[in-house]
């Protein structure tokens, strides 16, 4: 999610499937009475595969890949399918497949929240998945947009404001087969200087270690009211029936994401809107809270 993503650049979606089954891990065992512990069990290898291709007569635009591995072993990928090719708030849908088989083969595309083309019209943008392997739910952060992007939107937290960038979580409690939604812009930005959010795109994650065990996580970006751009770690304790949100980190912090340190602590890794050519990074000792 930025102010701007040229049409030129949008197109196919190709996911590098052999590194991306060693990077999200195929598990061994799934469960769902304890922390899954994924790991990649074969030799490394690397292959692509064009899951999504723009003009394919569904979209014309694809984009914004997120990857997990469900608590049952398959493999998800959710991305964006935009029919105007423009980012918020065009009438974009949340699309996934899914592979039984460590990502060799792909089932069809389906809709994990389809938008609306006609009046009134809705979009839906950059997803990212959360999966709580205590319980075994899978959530699927994203925009939702009405009749403004990310810079056109107003502070507000009422989820019928069109003037307002929305947050949405949809849940699914049976490995990503159906979907319920949730708008949470009111839980998570209730302080009204903030104008603008979105969840960072790919993957969030569920603390393993210390005394925040088992909180899952998931980042966002924030837009002051002055158009500043701040990183801001999203939980829940109570296994995603509710959410909260920390305190808001640095200036001009983008695209971010967080991993759980070894001693429990918590690092944050962000692209830099200003454009220094630096990532910056933050640390936080009370589970992403500060």
């Amino acid at each position: 999610m930025r102010a701007m993503k040229p049409a030129a650049l949008v197109g196919s979606l190709t996911m590098m499937v052999g590194v991306a089954l060693a990077s999200a891990g195929v598990p061994a065992q799934a469960s769902t009475d304890r922390p899954l512990d994924p790991f990649w069990a074969g030799r490394p290898s690397y292959t692509e595969q064009t899951l999504a291709m723009g003009g394919d007569g569904v979209f014309p635009n694809y984009r914004i890949p997120a990857l997990a591995v469900a608590p049952g072993g398959d493999l998800l990928t959710s991305y964006d399918g935009r029919p105007t090719g423009i980012d918020a708030p065009g009438p974009n849908s949340i699309l996934q497949r899914r592979s039984t088989d460590g990502g060799r083969t792909w089932q069809p595309q389906t809709a994990v929240h389809a938008g609306q083309a006609s009046a009134p019209i809705s979009g839906f943008s950059d997803p990212s998945y959360v999966v709580d392997r205590t319980t075994g739910t899978i959530f699927n952060f994203h925009v939702r947009s009405a009749d403004v992007g990310l810079m056109g939107s107003h502070p507000g937290v009422d989820p019928d404001d069109r003037g307002v960038l929305h947050a949405e979580v949809s849940s699914s409690p049976d490995e990503g087969r159906t979907w319920q939604h949730r708008t949470i812009t009111a839980d998570i930005t209730p302080d009204l200087t903030v104008r603008s959010r979105f969840a960072a795109s790919g993957q969030g994650i569920q603390l393993r270690h210390g005394q925040y065990a088992g909180r899952l996580l998931q980042q966002f970006t924030i837009v002051t009211a002055s158009g500043d751009f701040q990183a801001v770690t999203i939980f829940s304790d109570d296994h995603g029936q509710t959410w909260q949100s920390g305190r808001p980190v640095g200036s001009r912090m983008d695209e971010n994401k967080v991993v759980e340190l070894s001693d429990g602590r918590v690092m944050l890794n962000s692209r830099d809107s200003g454009r220094s050519g630096y990532r910056k990074v933050a640390i936080s000792s009370d589970g992403g809270a500060s």
